[in-house]
């Protein structure tokens, strides 16, 4: 059997389709995981289902009396489009959070270059390029220092994608080098993750968990 290691490096390898339909699906109350059909996004999306079904109750007691989804949740995405991202800008102005989980660390040069563009002209993110967890460590594994929501250390593996943002901004960072960020926009607002989170609730990581179940909560309570 594949470990989680194998398999991520199999995936940056494979062939991706022309395009890939993001499924919609509103898995708590107040919101919505989109995911692609690809293994990496599906597997990131499983674990971030496993973390709502453990807060169902929690969400419940926070969204009751307001029916309108407030969390999007886009898991391990390496395809997004102009319209896509149209879209989700209309959203996160009249008051959605979306959390958005960047796969192209696991993807191609030219669909990393693609998404960096695209999240430039439509959120003002200046998304750099994919760093190799190895050029900065001599083991495959390493952690990222949450700030925000809460102060712990959580692992990831091969590749990080770093952001340029204020230090306000900044979340996590990774080498003192800011990894995920939130940012404020109209009514709502974006939460970029640069490091996966998914796969790590996925194999039931305490602190991804903690880190996720914190995450949740604050932009429940924002929205």
């Amino acid at each position: 059997m594949l470990t989680r290691r194998e398999l991520l490096s199999s995936l940056a390898v494979a062939p991706l389709a022309a395009e890939i339909p993001l499924l919609k699906k509103l898995v708590a109350p107040g919101t919505e995981i989109w995911h692609e059909q690809h293994c990496l996004s599906q597997e990131s999306a499983s674990g971030f289902r496993r973390l709502l079904n453990k807060e169902q109750s929690v969400v419940g007691h926070i969204r009751r009396g307001r029916e309108k989804p407030s969390v999007i949740l886009i898991p391990g995405v390496r395809q997004l489009s102009e319209a896509r991202c149209e879209e989700l800008l209309r959203r996160i102005q009249a008051g959605t959070w979306l959390i958005l989980e960047t796969g192209v660390c696991f993807s191609s040069v030219e669909q990393s270059e693609q998404q960096a563009s695209l999240l430039k002209s439509a959120f003002d993110l200046e998304v750099l390029s994919p760093t190799p967890v190895a050029a900065r460590r001599k083991s495959q594994t390493a952690y990222i220092a949450f700030v925000w929501p809460l102060r712990s250390l959580t692992r990831t593996f091969e590749a990080v994608t770093p952001i340029r943002c204020e230090r306000s901004e900044a979340i996590a960072f990774f080498d003192n080098r800011p990894v995920n960020a939130k940012r404020l926009l109209g009514k709502g607002g974006l939460v970029y993750l640069g490091t996966m989170l998914g796969p790590a609730l996925f194999a039931e990581e305490r602190e991804a968990h903690a880190i996720g179940r914190a995450l949740l909560r604050s932009l429940w309570q924002r929205a």
